[in-house]
């Protein structure tokens, strides 16, 4: 039972999915309440979740101190997250920790799909996306363990193959930034959600992990909308590092393609996000203020102004939002005015708040207008559909072959530990997942994988590092070490785990591995340390010796390939 819920900074509903069992109880308390009669509508959800909604924005402007999770009388548990104004309230009968990732994971999804621009959430063309996004997080995450643990599988193949599929992706690549206006900075194959092969241009910026598992995510969710062999898509999506086009396709049946090029919005997309921050900041009163931030909006305005003015012929839409900016920003920066008052390193007084959110919601409405503008994507289906015609032939010999990657060796391991039923291994530099799948159809041995990770997490979070407890089936284990990334000793933390200072661990709610190496090895340069987690599973009651000398096993035979330390 679990459902999401998104209200706007006017407390308005822009977003909502739940499931049918959570919808039921929903209905019961509306009924109570004398709100609905025999369905539940959008009016009665706004009714019955406004007051919470509006009680937390006076907690977090006023009080400084946001509600994060609560549980009601009748067992329901409430979780909530703030970005941009919005709101985004996480509902089931999970526990803090399940509940507190959904609703960060709800952020990310948002920023995902329209970056800082959380208010166009409610418009036709986004909601069903992210109905379908969300939907597919919520099914995989009971059924797949790639969403479980929150890494990307890695398939593995003979070296022959890896290589011809690398050389392709290279020479497509290379062939598509020399012929098109296109620049494009990754490439990547995936076979039933694992990924075959990744290829980045000289120069690109990193593919980060998040961003990887969130398209592997965003191609799932097609499947929801019917059969897509031999469609293809054009998408501009919020990348970590900015907006970018992405194009998709499935090459062969279960085998997709994804391109990604860069956008070229990249500097006015950073002196947006840099505005909004600021804004939300002061909206929440935690902005530095001062002569300096004053001066540094100024130079964000200017950029934002100028590089609009380069977005090709104006449209009716972009003339009237830099008449509506220049308007706004008037206002903003007349004497007596927010600015003034920033520069003074005062907080604007509460008449200006009406304002500053309007000139908020400008430009959140202008990052989705000029990064996010999906007709220039579009542009380059052309270019797509000639590069997979020119891919399709070298890999035609494989194609069979990827089909069935569905099936990864590692299982052919567990014969040889007496009572192991399950494990799985992780690079959390790279957030690469090596498991046996588990038993097909088996949902509750998901599940006993689920309650397994959150868990580790809650007591990863508080320090803990190696962990062995039992239930009556199963013995569970969980190790998490650091090595350098290029050697192989364990790596012994020179700190401890700063609980407060770091994010809730995940991946697609932040990268908490990476904050986490920077805390505890805080004089080694960035990607130097690799964390790597084992997880294990043994059928009954095992006693820990075995189960420790089992976990030594399987890292010295999988410590190979794209797991070399």
């Amino acid at each position: 039972m679990q459902g999401l819920l998104i209200f706007s900074r006017l407390n308005d509903l822009i977003f909502s999915h739940l499931d049918e069992s959570l919808e039921g109880r929903i209905l019961k308390s509306a009924k109570d309440c004398g709100l609905a009669e025999d369905k539940l509508t959008r009016d009665a959800l706004v009714q019955l979740f406004s007051p919470l909604v509006a009680t937390q924005r006076i907690m977090w402007s006023q009080m400084r101190n946001p509600y994060v999770y609560m549980k009601c009388a009748n067992g329901l548990a409430i979780a909530l997250a703030e970005c941009q104004g919005s709101t985004f309230i996480s509902l089931g009968v999970g526990g803090e920790c399940e509940l507190r990732h959904r609703a960060e994971v709800a952020v990310t999804m948002s920023q995902f799909l329209v970056g800082p621009a959380t208010e166009e959430l409610g418009k036709n063309q986004i909601r069903p996306i992210l109905q379908d996004l969300w939907a597919s997080w919520s099914t995989l995450t009971e059924i797949n363990q790639s969403y479980v643990f929150e890494a990307t599988e890695q398939a593995h193949m003979s070296n022959n193959i890896s290589s011809a599929i690398f050389k392709a992706l290279k020479k497509s690549l290379s062939s598509l930034e020399e012929s098109t206006p296109f620049n494009p900075r990754h490439g990547f194959m995936l076979a039933k959600g694992r990924l075959l092969a990744l290829y980045s241009m000289r120069g690109a910026t990193d593919l980060a992990p998040a961003d990887l598992l969130l398209l592997t995510l965003f191609l799932e969710s097609f499947k929801r909308r019917g059969p897509s062999e031999g469609r293809f898509r054009a998408h501009v999506l919020n990348l970590l590092t900015g907006p970018n086009f992405v194009f998709t396709t499935e090459l062969f049946e279960d085998v997709f393609l994804v391109v990604i090029c860069e956008s070229g919005k990249q500097t006015i997309a950073t002196a947006l996000v840099s505005f909004l921050g600021f804004m939300e900041a002061l909206a929440l009163g935690r902005a530095l203020l001062g002569p300096q931030s004053a001066h540094q909006l100024e130079v964000y305005f200017g950029i934002i102004q100028g590089e609009a003015r380069k977005q090709g012929p104006p449209s009716g839409a972009l003339v009237q939002f830099e008449q509506t900016l220049s308007a706004k920003w008037g206002y903003f920066s007349a004497p007596g005015g927010p600015l003034e008052q920033i520069r003074e390193g005062k907080y604007p007084p509460g008449k200006h708040d009406s304002l500053i959110q309007s000139l908020t919601t400008t430009l959140q409405a202008g990052y989705y207008l000029i990064c996010l503008n999906q007709a220039e994507s579009e542009d380059g289906l052309s270019c797509l559909i000639e590069l997979t015609f020119g891919l399709r032939p070298m890999l035609s010999d494989f194609a069979a072959f990827l089909r069935i990657k569905g099936v990864v060796p590692t299982s052919s391991l567990l014969p040889d530990l007496p009572a192991l039923v399950h494990f799985a291994f992780i690079d959390r530099r790279k957030h690469r997942l090596l498991a046996p799948p588990p038993p097909p159809d088996d949902l509750i041995f998901v599940s006993k994988l689920k309650e397994m990770v959150v868990h580790s997490r809650e007591q990863l979070q508080a320090g803990a590092t190696c962990l062995i407890w039992r239930d009556p089936n199963f013995t569970f284990c969980y190790v998490i070490w650091f090595t350098e990334t290029d050697g192989r000793k364990p790596l012994k933390p020179v700190s401890e785990i700063r609980r407060k200072k770091l994010p809730r661990p995940g991946l697609i709610n932040g990268d908490f591995y990476s904050q986490l190496v920077c805390s505890l090895f805080p004089s080694f340069p960035k990607g130097k340390v690799t964390p790597y987690e084992l997880y294990t599973i043994h059928l009954g009651p095992v006693d820990t010796k075995t189960v420790l000398e089992h976990g030594k096993k399987i890292v010295s035979m999988l410590d190979v390939g794209p797991f070399k330390s």
